[in-house]
């Protein structure tokens, strides 16, 4: 694999090499869903053209704009590097999830796994054995799954009342590092509290759980093991999801009678358009079904870009505030602040770690020294594909927060 950062970024992968401008990762997977709909577009072109655009304005009948097939929403949700050169994403349409394997400088992908029933996060490849783990997010939390290096043996090697995300592997080890964090429920079944991230580890062979590191005032986030035995991970203030009534399902019951008049409309509507190939409301479009590109959830908080920047008035400037801190705890139990403001990371063999506040990467040398090697909008995941640092980068100036503050 070609030296660089593969990075993510408002769910698509690119990879930026050594002293080159960034090149985006295309899969043929999302190209061929997009191939598909385009010819199922063409087939059924007489249901949105002439007379028959009365009877399908708008795609209403069809769950999307007819002109839109290139427009299908599928992201990227995980990437890693893999053992052999090669690099391990997940993807996401609208009806399932992928996990592939490819080269970052060809063009065919393997795939790995495909399922409907859950939807892959964050991904780490063991560098001794190929193997992959895996955050699985299902409707009642998220588990951590594992998998040989080729797509089988596949096992959940996590359960319970639990959001367990974000694993790495020990290096040299069958073991794993995991943030979880619990979930509550009342007596209906309903979600009603999210308790403070924790960072376990599990050893895969004698499945003992063990906690490394745990603050009720900190989520601590998206934990890594260097080669020397120390922990980094990003520790944000606690948001206080505690176990409480939530008024939202009240709520459901309350607007029972908006839902049944907002079906109603939506009945008239279809109706209207049947006979006069107009709708009653033409506001909105196919595109505002999903979430506006300058908004991404991170760690379970939604992050909006715009008002991080124009607040800030510099295009760098990160996407989340100051209070999340990247940290380094020893293995004499001692933490300390490698850098502010950090939404993602990564550990380089050297000892360097590369990272991200949303709006830029960073790299912070084993000396403490920071320097910047890229800019973009909407980073959510970083990945160092570099043993060594490059040989030119900026000083990180301006709005920035160096390492070692």
């Amino acid at each position: 694999m070609p030296s660089g950062i593969v990075y993510l970024s408002h769910g698509r992968l690119f990879f930026k090499a050594e002293e080159s401008p960034a090149t985006e990762i295309d899969s043929e997977f999302a190209q061929s869903i997009r191939q598909r709909a385009f010819e199922l577009q063409r087939r059924n072109a007489w249901k949105t053209q002439g007379r028959g655009a009365k009877f399908m304005s708008g795609g209403a009948l069809w769950g999307g704009d007819p002109e839109d097939a290139a427009g299908i929403k599928i992201v990227v949700t995980g990437c890693a590097r893999g053992s052999d050169g090669d690099m391990v994403y997940a993807l996401q349409s609208p009806e399932i999830s992928g996990l592939f394997r490819r080269k970052v400088d060809t063009l065919t992908e393997q795939r790995l796994l495909h399922t409907s029933d859950f939807k892959i996060g964050h991904i780490a490849v063991q560098r001794e054995t190929n193997r992959l783990a895996m955050s699985l997010q299902h409707r009642g939390g998220a588990t951590i799954a594992v998998m040989d290096g080729a797509g089988s043996g596949f096992a959940e090697v996590t359960q319970g009342e639990s959001a367990d995300e974000s694993p790495q592997w020990f290096p040299g080890e069958n073991k794993i590092v995991f943030q979880s964090a619990g979930l509550a429920q009342n007596e209906q079944g309903h979600y009603v509290g999210k308790g403070p991230a924790t960072i376990q580890s599990l050893d895969l062979d004698s499945g003992a759980m063990t906690c490394l590191a745990e603050d009720s005032k900190f989520d601590l986030l998206g934990p890594q093991i260097a080669s020397d035995g120390t922990l980094h991970f990003i520790r944000r203030p606690y948001r206080g999801e505690r176990p409480r009534f939530n008024p939202l399902h009240l709520l459901e019951d309350i607007l029972f009678p908006f839902r049944l008049i907002y079906a109603l409309f939506q009945y008239l509507n279809l109706l209207t358009m049947m006979y006069t190939g107009k709708p009653l409301a033409r506001s909105g479009n196919a595109q505002q079904r999903y979430a506006d590109t300058g908004r991404m959830m991170i760690w379970g908080n939604l992050i909006e870009a715009r008002k991080s920047l124009l607040k800030s008035g510099d295009e760098a400037s990160g996407l989340v505030p100051a209070s999340w801190e990247l940290c380094r705890k020893g293995t004499d139990g001692n933490t300390e602040v490698l850098a502010k403001g950090v939404l993602a990371f990564d550990l380089e063999r050297g000892g360097a770690v590369v990272y991200s506040n949303g709006a830029a990467i960073y790299r912070c040398d084993a000396n403490g020294k920071t320097s910047r090697i890229h800019k973009d909008s909407m980073i959510q995941q970083v990945i160092s594909v570099s043993d060594s640092v490059p040989s030119r980068t900026e000083p990180a100036s301006g709005g920035e927060v160096p390492a070692h503050p």
